[in-house]
């Protein structure tokens, strides 16, 4: 088994090479990277979830008729809004009026759904056209027959039944000299979004398909060229999207100081208050002054599960809470900070409302995260280390990729005037720090990036892993250390008698 599974064809080798680019994308670039190596593809490697997806596409990419099927499911020519909307800045749902001429055969109402099962490949798939619609009042099968449509771009006339289809028509008494054709008058409602704005941007722009939804927020992030079509792009939007309310786009420039995106509305209230839900945990946060990622919500409650209830977590850029909140609710220890005051607003608040404090085991802080380690966490860290009946693991949570690993140079030195150090290595801290590389070699470079600011070699206890594609190139880390109690205490020179400079704390 292990041998079938190591061992690839030149055939799927290359259908993995033409799908790199697509599972860059898609979040998967490690797919390339780490299991295709000397024309081998370790595929017993691959998670459950990478693998489904390559099966899929080779499936699709292989079968011509599941490509013909799958042309017509995905929107073909056929049934695309019209031509002529092509270029509009300013929408008009009135010019978006096509009318479509379907092919139809008149079925027994009895043999409806024996004839979709045996036909289900040619007949009609669009979401907003019904495959069995009546017949014409004045037809005279119209009481005991039904039309069912076919997929326009597979039959063109009753002669594309091939023989197979016209023994399974015959056997459920489906004459060919009932095909006809239905008449359908597509508007603006048929379409989805996807379809309206591909539609109408230039060919050359790239389409706009897919957005962050953020409670009622629509957050997009337009490519270049799409200036003129913005606002029509965020009112088509809030058009096929009733729950939504706000559309914004993000802007290229950074919050120097919290590095939040600025953004800007494009259609709909200027209402960024909005209110998420995300593992059992409800969130309220202004996100037009706060950091939000809706991608990071498996990551948040990985971490938080895998932190026990006798821990104690520093949240150091603890945002509106997606770590502090799960982790109070469990009963831990926490100690969430950040520099943002609308963060910090928004951490207390829902620190509160997700009844995370029922112990006082929430402590919110806004303060600079350098300051949060040198103040609170050294303070605490000695209480722990005091502590005889401390027994839990401290986790240091680190999630500002863009720069976490340079407030890494905090730890250096920072008990170096304490009289105390810890009885054991377990009693160290553990940091979970997030950075994001460019290299091709992830791991060494994340892990040379964090021994460069500690000024140390790490052990061979390093757990790095990938937590999510952020563009073609760029990936989000995460490693997970103890720091070195050489880190820790670099500098404090012990006197000949030991307890002078530092004692064990027991």
């Amino acid at each position: 088994m292990q041998h079938m599974c190591n061992e690839m064809t030149t055939e799927v080798l290359n259908f993995l090479r033409k799908f790199s680019a697509n599972l860059r994308l898609s979040g998967q670039s490690a797919l390339i990277r780490l299991y295709t190596k000397d024309n081998a593809c370790y595929l017993c490697e691959v998670r459950p979830s990478s693998l489904q997806k390559l099966i899929h596409k080779w499936m699709f990419s292989s079968d011509p008729d599941s490509q013909k099927n799958n042309t017509m499911t995905g929107n073909a020519a056929f049934f695309d809004p019209p031509e002529s909307v092509r270029g509009m800045k300013v929408l008009d749902r009135n010019l978006f009026r096509k009318t479509v001429l379907i092919p139809g055969l008149a079925v027994p109402e009895k043999s409806i759904g024996k004839l979709a099962k045996s036909l289900k490949k040619e007949v009609l798939r669009f979401r907003s056209i019904k495959p069995v619609v009546e017949l014409s009042a004045k037809d005279s099968l119209a009481k005991s027959h039904k039309l069912m449509l076919f997929n326009p771009i597979k039959i063109k006339s009753a002669e594309d039944f091939n023989e197979d289809q016209r023994t399974v028509l015959e056997k459920l008494n489906v004459v060919l000299s009932s095909f006809q054709f239905y008449s359908f008058d597509m508007k603006y409602d048929n379409w989805d979004h996807a379809e309206i704005i591909k539609a109408v941007l230039p060919e050359e722009l790239e389409a706009v398909t897919g957005f962050a939804i953020v409670g009622h927020v629509a957050h997009l992030n337009l490519r270049d060229g799409a200036d003129d079509y913005k606002n029509l792009i965020g009112q088509v939007i809030l058009d096929k999207h009733r729950t939504l309310k706000t559309v914004v786009n993000k802007l290229k420039s950074i919050d120097s100081e919290f590095r939040n995106f600025k953004m800007e509305l494009l259609a709909g209230e200027p209402d960024f208050t909005t209110t998420v839900k995300e593992h059992g945990c409800t969130f309220t946060f202004d996100f037009s002054k706060v950091y939000w990622n809706t991608k990071l919500g498996t990551e948040h409650n990985l971490v938080a599960s895998q932190i026990k209830q006798e821990d104690t977590v520093f949240d150091v850029f603890a945002g509106v809470g997606p770590f502090a909140v799960p982790c109070g609710k469990k009963g831990i220890t926490v100690f969430a900070n950040d520099l943002n005051p609308d963060s910090y607003e928004s951490l207390v608040l829902n620190v509160s409302k997700n009844k995370a404090n029922q112990n006082s085991n929430v402590h919110c802080f806004n303060m600079d995260g350098r300051d949060f380690i040198k103040q609170i966490f050294s303070k605490e860290m000695e209480r722990i280390w005091k502590d005889p009946s401390s027994k839990g693991t401290v986790h240091v949570l680190m999630n500002l990729p863009a720069l976490a690993v340079e407030f890494l140079d905090s730890f250096v030195g920072l008990f170096n005037q304490s009289s105390c150090k810890p009885k054991d290595p377990n009693c160290l801290p553990y940091v979970h720090c997030y950075y994001f590389s460019k290299c091709e070699n992830l791991e060494q470079d994340t892990r040379e990036a964090v021994e460069r600011v500690l000024g140390c070699t790490l052990d061979d206890n390093v757990a790095i892993r990938e937590v999510r594609n952020v563009a073609p190139g760029k990936e989000m880390m995460c490693i997970k250390f103890r720091v070195p109690e050489s880190v820790l205490f670099k500098g404090n020179v012990e006197t000949e008698d030991g307890p002078a400079a530092k004692k064990i704390c027991l």
